[in-house]
């Protein structure tokens, strides 16, 4: 716990997924980490959001204020979401609608938070989708 201070807002996602995908580290470590990825949330990339989505979703994290701070960081990226680090934001559209259904009200008439936030996925869905139906076509040949 003594090195999280160090750590770049990236480096600290990279450790926090890699022990959340293993159910490893106790609680205390765990509140050490949020508690260091809080503030630079903002600071993180795709793979960096890629990594606390899994993240939170692996601990079931229902944050608010955290996701929130996700879900506004990956609407602030001004890049393409890469198709390699897709699902996770893919998966977490259904974990935010169970748990924060007040972030997609109103979706019809005027747009949501979170209908903003799945815009971001547009071109890689677009993708996944294509490579999904192209596996598809070469298996039945």
């Amino acid at each position: 716990m003594k090195c999280l201070p160090q750590m770049s807002a990236r480096d600290l996602s990279h450790v926090m997924y890699a022990y959340s995908v293993r159910g490893a580290g106790n609680p205390d470590f765990h509140t050490a980490m949020l508690k260091q990825i809080e503030p630079t949330i903002s600071e993180l990339d795709y793979p960096g959001l890629h990594n606390l989505v899994y993240y939170m979703m692996f601990r079931d994290n229902v944050d608010e204020g955290l996701w929130r701070k996700i879900v506004q960081t990956t609407i602030d990226q001004e890049d393409v979401l890469p198709l390699i680090y897709y699902k996770p934001f893919k998966a977490s559209m259904v974990y935010l609608q169970h748990h924060f259904p007040q972030w997609d009200e109103n979706r019809e008439n005027f747009g949501s938070f979170l209908s903003d936030y799945q815009d971001k996925f547009f071109h890689s869905e677009k993708y996944f989708n294509v490579v999904k139906l192209d596996d598809e076509f070469h298996k039945e040949k």
